[in-house]
């Protein structure tokens, strides 16, 4: 049976790479809202989560982790990003000093792919925490592979490629 969105839902869809890591974060995260709202302390987002010791994949030095998220119709924009570490005793939590959003659309009935969001904890060549990449031939196969009752038939590539962006560590490619 395949698997479309509920009425007035859709999908996005991508993953997540943790690049060179040495265990130092236990989980890592991507903060998202809906355009129109305000982050406040009665509600600060929703996100993308994965905790390192649960990958889809190991590829050399890299861990993927496949991401589907079901919701409502409407324009979002990723606003923050969380990496964390737990060490049984206490956490911390490490997160961008600056403001930023990138924004990205969920359409109806429709599987958006925006992209394979790296992140590279001691960050990369260009001082960068996070890359958004174009990844789409490979993360749509390792995708069809782990969720094979989705309608792959609607997927569209909207790869993130741009945002609001003020001296955070973020970069597209």
């Amino acid at each position: 049976m395949v698997r479309n969105p509920a009425d007035g839902n859709g999908y996005i869809v991508g993953a997540i790479t943790i690049i060179n890591e040495k265990p130092k974060y236990s989980s890592y995260g991507f903060k998202f809202k809906p355009e129109d709202k305000d982050v406040t302390w009665l509600y600060n987002g929703d996100g993308l989560a994965i905790l390192r010791s649960s990958p889809h994949l190991k590829i050399d030095n890299k861990k993927v982790y496949l991401f589907v998220l079901e919701l409502k119709v409407g324009d979002y924009e990723f606003y923050d990003y969380n990496l964390v570490t737990n060490t049984g005793i206490g956490y911390a939590i490490k997160s961008s000093k600056n403001k930023f959003n990138i924004p990205f659309k969920v359409e109806a009935d429709a599987i958006n792919y925006i992209g394979n969001i790296a992140f590279f904890p001691n960050y990369n060549i260009n001082d960068t925490v996070i890359l958004i990449s174009d990844n789409f031939e490979e993360d749509l196969g390792l995708l069809k592979e782990k969720y094979p009752r989705k309608n792959w038939q609607i997927i569209q590539n909207i790869t993130l490629k741009e945002g609001h962006i003020s001296n955070t560590l973020i970069e597209f490619e």
